[in-house]
């Protein structure tokens, strides 16, 4: 990680002090470069790059990296698709048996024949350049961000802690650090790079120690995992200096069995100094701690409504996240219940107002519940009993309710004029669970549908370096039952619908690694039963895809054909790696009605896993578990990015019906670049 990356990766930009002259060869070369890429300098980049010639590498491989123009990518079979399609059963049958039955050892080789070039229409990437401002702006719009962020971003988070003083950092760190797991990474951080001045005053609760010395053990900083506690002596002290003021029962005993493993790692009871934590510590080794949290549960089980609206207005957002359990336990008391809560609604988080609102917006709809706990891997479980009724009237109410509270939060911040907002970000939920988001070339919420243009032919793409990994094309039904696939065992299709596949490699060795391809031409389909196909990718045998090095996505083409090399990083629409440690990704649904790219990079649960003549991680395995993925993506219920910006412009602007409206009197745009500006959204606009 470093800067010219971070630049590109958030903001298409570079960070290069601009030079009045540059040669104009030198600005030829970098421009033709970034072109083959898919990407296309401003010439304010273009001039500061040419006279930057230390980083004209970094650039160039950072943005072959980002479309995986880094790869080696020979197919097994070189002149696909039309060698594919022309082959016979029986040579595809042959070469497939001798590959596994050496287990890869032998593979067909063919004469790879010259392709003539393509002319496609190429939407080139902009790259613009940025000031100092804005690059540190970067910066502070990831620690201001209300919402969980993913790895990359908090690998960006760490470059600068660890690059820049105290001094450079300090304008730029805002006052409040809104989520807690940024919070703790930037403290832990802080204290490792010996920078203690930026955190002092910064930790509120015993929890935020917890994921502080997580983090510092190499820990899940969200909790969700045990942590296996090794800290050296210098900051079990400084661990326990900060912990006494703020330790109390009820913050220990939500992560009881974490504190236990803690308390042992840091020796408490050879501090005697501190001895609210040495109490505190004696009572959890006893067994014999008690908190709010139990009080909450008796009240609960006695039924004491007036006990538990008393106890839960001590904590507004312990309030807010059970308000729908009271709802509908309590039904004959609803409109106390409302009355208790709008009395706390102020001191409830943001990102938990737009949670709610989200909930009992779509709550009247709910025929499935969707739960997508959160944890390194993105798994969704479909409940699909539907919860017990809460009366209209009291829905009603209460969405009325949250939004009044969002927007005299919005009204206190600056005026956004006339405002007009791109129609297609009602698709595009709120970006505030990306903590498991895959590393990318774009990332975007989970559930968001993108428009994928007229372009008529997809082509998936899978590389890696590790064990046998299968790249497949599922061909979804309305009711997303499984009409036919396009994967190992079947390579081609040319009666329903026009699709190939580039041939299965079940080795992958480094350096090289292997990969796979499919072509699909999405107007040939001529079974109107099918209406969607989904990109799938999981490991038929060897470990998961964190033991792997996986790289995956797609292009979109003009015309299926011999035009143009196999992969052709100009064409790339989205690349991710792979990481989680699972076997199985749905990488993305495309609808074949609504010409959208639905971004799931989800797993199922391979539970469904049966006896079969096809034995293997293969997708006639998984059919149940590949609709179960999917049927949670097209129910999840959420507030849009368009709900969002709909309630900041009633709150402190005007909205008008064209964007061309907006820029005559210098008003605000939410278009969809608003969709992978996602830090500017959670730190400016959650």
């Amino acid at each position: 990680m470093d800067s010219i990356e971070i630049t590109l990766r958030k903001r298409s930009a570079l960070y290069i002090p601009a030079a009045a002259v540059a040669d104009p060869s030198t600005m030829v070369v970098l421009q033709m470069e970034a072109m083959n890429l898919g990407f296309f300098f401003e010439q304010d980049a273009l001039k500061a790059l040419a006279n930057a010639p230390t980083l004209q590498r970094s650039v160039m491989e950072t943005l072959s990296s980002l479309v995986a123009a880094d790869k080696d990518w020979e197919p097994m079979y070189p002149n696909f698709p039309k060698q594919v399609f022309e082959a016979t059963e029986c040579e595809l049958y042959l070469n497939a048996f001798l590959h596994y039955g050496t287990h890869g050892t032998w593979a067909p080789s063919y004469t790879k024949e010259t392709r003539l070039p393509h002319f496609e229409t190429v939407d080139y990437k902009a790259i613009s350049l940025i000031g100092l401002d804005e690059y540190m702006g970067i910066y502070h719009n990831l620690l201001a961000s209300n919402a969980s962020l993913p790895a990359v971003d908090r690998d960006i988070i760490c470059f600068y802690i660890r690059n820049y003083t105290e001094d450079a950092l300090h304008p730029h760190t805002p006052k409040e650090i809104p989520f807690k797991e940024t919070l703790c990474l930037f403290v832990a951080e802080l204290i490792e790079q010996k920078k203690a001045a930026l955190a002092q005053g910064r930790v509120q609760t015993a929890t935020d120690v917890l994921r502080i010395a997580t983090r510092m053990c190499g820990g899940d900083i969200s909790l969700v995992e045990n942590t296996k506690f090794r800290l050296p002596r210098r900051y079990r002290r400084w661990l326990l200096t900060i912990l006494e003021p703020v330790i109390r029962a009820d913050d220990v005993l939500r992560h009881l069995e974490k504190w236990k493993r803690l308390f042992h790692c840091i020796h408490v009871g050879s501090y005697p100094a501190f001895e609210k934590c040495r109490a505190i510590a004696f009572e959890v080794r006893n067994g014999r701690l008690r908190g709010y949290y139990s009080h909450v549960e008796r009240a609960l089980e006695t039924g004491d409504e007036d006990r538990i609206l008393e106890l839960l207005s001590q904590r507004p957002g312990e309030f807010a996240r059970r308000l729908d359990m009271l709802l509908r336990r309590f039904s004959e008391r609803n409109g106390a219940i409302l009355k208790v809560f709008s009395d706390v609604a102020h001191k409830v988080d943001t990102r938990v107002l737009l949670q709610m609102l989200g909930h009992f917006m779509h709550r009247k709809d709910l025929e499935k519940r969707i739960v997508i706990p959160k944890g390194s891997v993105s798994q969704a479980y479909v409940l699909r009993e539907p919860p017990a009724a809460i009366q209209d009237w009291v829905l009603d109410s209460l969405v009325e309710q949250l939004k009044g509270e969002l927007r005299e939060r919005f009204s206190q911040q600056e005026s956004l004029g006339k405002v007009w907002i791109e129609p297609h970000l009602q698709k595009c939920p709120i970006p505030l669970q990306l903590r498991a988001a895959s590393e990318g070339l774009k990332m975007v919420q989970r559930g968001t549908k993108i428009p994928f243009g007229e372009k008529n032919i997809l082509r998936f793409f899978v590389h890696w370096i590790g064990d046998d990994l299968d790249l497949s094309a599922c061909l979804l039904r309305e009711d997303l039952t499984l009409h036919s696939a396009i994967t190992y065992y079947n390579l081609s299709e040319k009666s329903v619908y026009y699709a190939v596949h580039s041939g299965d490699f079940v080795k992958a060795p480094p350096p090289k690694g292997a990969c796979e391809f499919i072509d699909f031409d999405i107007d040939s389909v001529k079974d109107p039963s099918v209406r969607y196909i989904a990109m799938d990718v999981r490991v038929f045998s060897g470990g998961t895809f964190q033991e792997q090095q996986a790289t995956a996505g797609w292009m979109l083409r003009e015309e299926m054909g011999q035009k143009g090399e196999v992969f052709d990083a100009q064409t790339v629409d989205q690349r991710i790696c792979i990481s989680a440690p699972v076997r199985n990704c749905v990488v993305a649904l495309f609808d074949l009605q609504e010409r959208d790219v639905i971004w799931l990079d989800m797993i199922g649960s391979s539970k469904e896993l049966h006896a079969s003549s096809m034995p293997g991680n293969n997708v006639e395995n998984n059919k149940a578990s590949i609709q179960e993925v999917i049927m949670a993506a097209l129910n999840f219920r959420t507030m849009s990015l368009y709900d969002l910006f709909t309630l900041h412009a009633e709150a402190r602007g005007e909205m008008v019906e064209t964007r061309e409206e907006a820029l005559r009197s210098e008003g605000t745009l939410f278009d969809m670049d608003m969709l992978y500006r996602y830090d500017e959204v959670l730190s400016g606009f959650v």
